[in-house]
């Protein structure tokens, strides 16, 4: 390896590990580090090690990096305030289900081009089949937008935020430059152990706001400008309601990269058959096409020099790679230029030049040099899994090629490396896939075996006539082709359905921790290695040691734990012990028709479902809820109900209503429960009406309040104040922090050790209120909010209590990590 390679693979080591700061350096600590670097090498004359200058460049430039990303951050005065915004939408828009077309086309405030009204209105006229509904679900948009001014403001550096419209009153398409009220906040987001990341998500895609759209008359398109990509979306979408096409949305996926009208269904089916990476323009695909136009290029230039009858024949593949790149790039406009794409195309582009100018470089050089140029262009996109399934597919098709040189250039010997390739990526990729879903496909070889020619060599190329078809013009293919997508989509996906329905086609795997997963990749790679000695008992000490750990990590505890769970302004709280579940409120509701307990909750009963069905020898697989407690029923404390009523065995269900008074206490397992409020039955329509419970076990206390306020403290305390019974050592706040609740008097009967406020991020009451945040102060209580922890859990086991919040462990990254407010 030489110097230069040095330096550049400590650059990437250091950089790597920016990913697991917990905070990122100062200023004047990376400008201290930067000054003495200049110092040392003048003093030395420049002989200071490569491979260290390369380690502190890779410092700097993380450090510089997440100050970049923090500084591109809106000011704070644009947040939780209405204002209004001018912006390029930069998301492909789709139509909305049938059900959400009947209640939005048939608004008289919508107004588009006559192309977006012909494929509206033909949605719309289809969509009158299903009649009118009592249930209708509400119309809802999501927007990526490039803003270019906000309020009086121009910018300059135009970055991206991520809005939802509910019920927007127009028609607005990629490409077009709109003007908007808004309220925007700082790209935050739920924070809790299972369940998609969307803060790393948001990071990852250099978002500097979240929030949504307000109704207003101001709201207007200042400049219709569809994109090519949009147009394209446009006639397909026209062409497939006339023909009656039922696969548009593979053919969308495949041709542009557009995933957004899969249903769960579709997500179910690629998880299941581990077929995601091939339903979008991917690397993959950009190889197919690069690939193609070589070939067709190269066939040209061949005719050409036929024609010509020139007297000597010029080597023309370095030609043909030359002319097919534009292509490439091209095709990555179809698909929005993702990053992921962009990377693929560079690294194309990166090879072309290799082949170019007849360069022979090794492949550890060549990923060093890509990874450099990744690292220095896209230096946040390493924070999403993307980069990682890139990555680890490179790394696995480079270490074949060399661990399993082909020889003979034969069709069939070529045919037998491919196939193997296949099996062995399946393999080799299995821990990332498993660590970041969860799930397994024990038949994924199998079916990428047979899909992927397919999809390589038939589907792409038809996807791409198809679209040349529709940008020429050429009306008379593009109906064939059309139909002859339709018919392979349609065999494809029922042979994947096949497949994927068989026993056993997938497993869940979210008991195995993430280090058992490293040492798994590591027992795979040494496996394939060539023989050296000790390798038997290294392979052995490894899968001893995963065994050890998971079974460490699934074990069995006698204890129980509470779980506070990050659901924005409402609250959700989960008791455990052993494999039975007490549920204390199930969070808020929308009016378009989602929840934040499906969201929230659900992921970790999913984790769970596997693990707790093969404890008890059962194939069900569905946990069972022994007690649903509804503290009272406003939205954000009962709204997940319907959800969860749906999804899981509900047992008993206690609400102020029936149930949970001050007579209806209990045992449950080897815990108690008191019910402390109300005293009698009531409605639960008031916030006094809440259920007031106190749950006590071995050495831990915990006291669930609702959102009672001074009112009913007043009266739980001359009840109970005398008796101690007040007394525990984990207290859920009142209301969210609010003024109105938590007195002194109340918490100091309370006398907490912890105490758990759930609220939402900069919500627009400022709970917790600094009256109430000084009162458990007064009683030196450890507080967590949940707006800036995250999801908080309480586990007691072996005669100790573990206190842990989801933001605040050591490995949390920076950009995990929330600044709390000043009376925080």
């Amino acid at each position: 390896m030489s110097k230069l390679h040095s330096a550049m693979f400590a650059f990437i080591i250091v950089f790597l590990s920016s990913l697991f700061w917990p905070a990122l350096p100062s200023i004047q600590i990376m400008a201290t580090v930067a000054l003495m670097t200049i110092i040392a090498a003048f003093c030395v004359r420049l002989r200071i090690k490569t491979w260290i200058f390369g380690a502190i460049l890779g410092f700097l430039w993380a450090g510089s990096v997440g100050h970049w990303y923090s500084s591109w951050q809106l000011p704070n005065r644009y947040f939780n305030e209405n204002v209004i915004i001018e912006a390029t939408v930069q998301s492909l828009q789709l139509p909305i289900t049938k059900v959400q077309q009947r209640h939005f086309f048939n608004s008289s405030l919508l107004k588009r081009s006559s192309l977006g009204n012909s494929i509206h209105g033909a949605l719309s006229a289809n969509a009158q089949e299903y009649g009118e509904s009592e249930n209708r679900q509400f119309e809802h948009k999501s927007l990526m937008l490039k803003l270019s001014k906000i309020g009086k403001t121009t910018l300059y550096h135009s970055p991206l935020v991520k809005l939802s419209w509910f019920q927007p009153s127009m028609l607005f398409e990629q490409g077009d430059k709109v003007r908007l009220v808004v309220n925007m906040k700082k790209p935050h987001a739920l924070a809790n152990e299972f369940g998609f990341n969307r803060q790393k998500w948001l990071a990852s895609q250099n978002i500097v706001a979240v929030g949504s759209v307000k109704a207003s008359p101001t709201n207007a398109i200042l400049m219709s400008h569809s994109s090519i990509r949009q147009n394209i979306v446009n006639r397909l979408l026209l062409d497939a309601n006339k023909y009656n096409l039922k696969n548009t949305r593979w053919i969308l996926a495949l041709g542009l990269g557009e995933r957004g009208l899969f249903t769960d269904e579709d997500w179910k089916l690629l998880q299941t058959s581990g077929t995601a990476h091939l339903f979008a323009i991917s690397g993959l695909h950009l190889g197919i096409v690069s690939l193609l136009f070589f070939n067709l290029t190269k066939a040209g230039l061949f005719l050409a020099i036929k024609i010509l009858a020139l007297d000597h024949q010029p080597n023309i593949a370095p030609w043909a790679i030359i002319v097919s790149i534009p292509f490439c790039f091209f095709y990555a406009y179809l698909s929005g230029f993702q990053v992921p794409v962009i990377r693929s195309a560079l690294a194309i582009v990166f090879m072309a030049y290799l082949l170019f100018y007849q360069l022979h470089w090794r492949p550890i050089a060549v990923i060093i040099c890509l990874l450099m140029s990744f690292f220095l262009l896209f230096p946040l996109s390493i924070i999403g899994i993307s980069f990682w399934f890139s990555f680890g597919a490179i790394f696995a098709i480079l270490f074949f090629m060399w661990r399993f040189p082909r020889y003979d250039n034969t069709l069939w010997e070529g045919a037998k490396q491919a196939i193997f390739l296949q099996l062995f990526l399946s393999l080799i990729m299995l821990p990332l896939v498993a660590f970041n879903f969860g799930m397994i496909s024990t038949v994924s070889a199998l079916v990428n075996l047979i899909v992927m020619p397919v999809v390589s060599m038939l589907l792409v190329p038809l996807c791409l006539g198809l679209i040349v078809m529709m940008l020429l013009g050429i009306d008379a293919f593009i109906r064939a082709l059309l139909l002859s997508l339709e018919y392979c989509f349609e065999q494809l996906i029922s042979f994947m359905r096949i497949l994927s329905t068989l026993p056993n086609a997938s497993m869940e795997v979210y008991k195995i921790p993430s280090i058992a997963w490293l040492m798994t990749f590591i027992v795979l790679l040494l496996m394939f290695l060539p023989f050296w000695p000790h390798r038997k008992k290294v392979i052995t000490a490894l899968c001893v040691a995963i065994i050890t750990q998971t079974m460490a990590h699934n074990a069995v505890e006698e204890g129980w734990s509470v779980r506070v769970f990050d659901i924005g302004q409402g609250l959700s709280v989960l008791v455990r012990q052993y494999n039975r579940f007490l549920l204390y409120d199930t969070g808020q509701s929308f009016i378009s028709g989602g929840n934040l307990a499906q969201s929230v909750i659900a992921p970790y009963f999913e984790a769970e479902a596997h693990f707790i069905s093969s404890e008890s020898h059962t194939k069900n697989t569905v946990p069972s809820i022994d007690y649903l407690i509804n503290s009272h029923m406003d939205n954000d404390h009962a709204g997940g109900n319907n959800f969860v009523f749906s999804r899981y065995n509900v047992t008993q269900w206690l609400t102020p209503a029936g149930g949970c008074t001050s007579n209806d206490s209990f045992t449950w397992g080897d815990l108690s429960l008191q019910m402390l409020w109300p005293d009698k039955t009531v409605s639960g329509e008031e916030n006094n009406h809440s259920c007031v419970i106190k749950i006590s076990g071995k050495n831990l206390s915990l006291l669930l309040t609702g959102d009672i306020e001074a009112a009913a403290e007043r009266l739980i305390l001359n009840k109970y104040a005398d008796l101690g019974t007040l007394q525990a050592d984990v207290l859920v706040a009142a209301h969210h922090g609010s003024k109105t609740s938590s007195t002194l008097p109340f918490v100091n009967a309370v006398s907490p050790k912890y105490v758990v406020i759930s609220s939402k991020y900069l919500n627009r009451w400022q709970f917790p209120h600094p009256s109430v945040t000084a009162n458990f102060r007064e009683v030196n209580a450890k507080v967590f909010n949940t707006a800036f922890d995250g999801e908080v859990v309480f586990e007691y086991s072996n005669g100790k209590v573990k206190a842990q919040a989801y933001r605040q462990r050591w490995f949390t990254p920076w950009y995990m990590r929330i600044q709390r407010s000043q009376h925080e």
